[in-house]
């Protein structure tokens, strides 16, 4: 008894994974004395339940910067070179995205090949323009078929990929026109849903305002300590 007893086990986590609408279980787990340590999964905005009247002075400013907010479908119909410019944009915006490294940027042949994905409609992709430059950006992809694995959602849903603004262009509002556009596309073709899994702090504010809520996961974490 007494070698047992003098030997100690390294402090632990329990983890335990409950799905966020399980209010009971969540409860549960917290009188245990577990402790919600972050979210698993996309946050969710329910098009139904998203209101554009707070923002409606967002959409007016844009005039007073010339910013004219478009898609890449139509582009593609007056812009030649409309995919190159949107490429210089994407190298831009990526930059902000946590973890980008040099070494692993998308390619101008990996971004065309995504554009050309079946669920990523030119419609649903969205751009901001200014003097004939593109300087913001946000891309909806739809699910089109069950085995689509990379993506959540069902049929009823919208995925929000990167959502960005160049630099010189920030702090303008452009961003959160460009999300409403998003959220309008999503009312006018009938989809319940749009998830997103931002990693960055500022798109994750952005969606909060918005309505975004947690996605379907939510991750507890028990300490168990030393046991001897």
């Amino acid at each position: 008894g007494r070698l047992f007893s003098s030997l100690q086990v390294p402090s632990t986590e329990l983890t335990k994974t409950i799905r966020a609408g399980n209010v009971a279980a969540c409860g549960w787990l917290e009188a245990m004395g577990f402790t919600r340590v972050h979210q698993d999964g996309a946050v969710q905005l329910s098009v139904a339940d998203a209101d554009p009247t707070p923002f409606a002075a967002v959409t007016a400013r844009l005039a007073e910067y010339d910013i004219v907010v478009t898609t890449l479908a139509a582009e593609q119909e007056k812009t030649p070179d409309c995919r190159a410019k949107f490429y210089g944009l994407f190298q831009e915006v990526e930059k902000d995205v946590p973890g980008y490294s040099p070494a692993t940027k998308t390619t101008y042949a990996q971004c065309m090949q995504e554009l050309e994905q079946p669920g990523m409609l030119p419609e649903s992709v969205f751009i901001a323009t200014h003097d004939g430059e593109y300087v913001g950006l946000s891309i909806l992809r739809r699910k089109v078929t069950h085995q689509d694995i990379r993506f959540a959602g069902g049929p009823d849903c919208l995925s929000q990929h990167l959502t960005g603004v160049r630099p010189d262009h920030r702090r303008r509002g452009i961003a959160l026109a460009l999300k409403l556009c998003t959220v309008e596309y999503a009312r006018q073709h009938g989809f319940r849903r749009i998830l997103s899994n931002s990693d960055n702090p500022v798109m994750q504010d952005l969606n909060r305002k918005l309505g975004f809520r947690t996605g379907p996961w939510l991750i507890y974490n028990l300490p168990i300590g030393y046991r001897q």
